[in-house]
């Protein structure tokens, strides 16, 4: 299982109200991954694709999918706790790529890099699914923050579940304007060239 590298971007539910230099702010920090899936909830997709406009080219095809799971973790309570667990199952219990490097001869990663936009509520229900504990980063209280966990992988006959893989929170809820602090996050974490 391929070590993971989830950047999550908290954005309003409208997905309008961030102003265009926070867009290319983010757009700008993030330009340098390959992201091997981009997952999204109804509330934020069309932020969601603005965020990825250009990346949806050939030969990978790849585009910004929803996720009815991500939905769930904005409602509050317990439901939203257990869908947050299914997304985090989905996500990190699997490799991404494989049969899309397979089929274009190229070498499969050595990790993976997958962007979630949601809500700030799922957000934190991600992260609190997640066990993940804060970083001690600024936390901000913008509507539009960035964060980055960082998941280790495993290697053969080494247990699957989400729930046993190390998970640490590298960047914690960082505004776009942030975007040095972002780039240099990615960059250690070793998903930006």
């Amino acid at each position: 299982m391929h070590p993971k590298r989830v950047v999550l971007v908290a954005a309003s539910a409208s997905g309008s109200s961030a102003d265009e230099a926070a867009l290319q702010q983010l757009r700008a920090a993030l330009q340098p991954l390959e992201f091997a899936q981009a997952f999204s909830n109804e509330q934020t997709m069309a932020f969601a694709r603005q965020l990825w406009a250009g990346r949806d080219k050939a030969p990978y095809f790849l585009k910004v999918r929803s996720r009815p799971a991500l939905d769930a973790c904005s409602s509050g309570g317990g439901a939203a706790s257990a869908a947050a667990a299914s997304v985090w199952a989905e996500l990190l219990q699997q490799n991404w790529r494989v049969q899309l490097d397979a089929g274009l001869g190229s070498a499969a990663p050595e990790s993976e890099a997958l962007l979630l936009v949601c809500t700030p509520e799922a957000v934190q229900q991600l992260m609190a699914a997640a066990g993940a504990a804060p970083s001690g980063g600024s936390g901000s209280s913008s509507e539009l923050a960035v964060s980055l966990l960082e998941v280790d992988g495993t290697q053969a006959g080494a247990p699957l579940d989400w729930q046993q893989l190390s998970k640490r929170l590298t960047l914690d809820g960082v505004a776009p304007s942030a975007g040095d602090a972002i780039a240099a996050a990615l960059s250690q974490a070793g998903v930006a060239a």
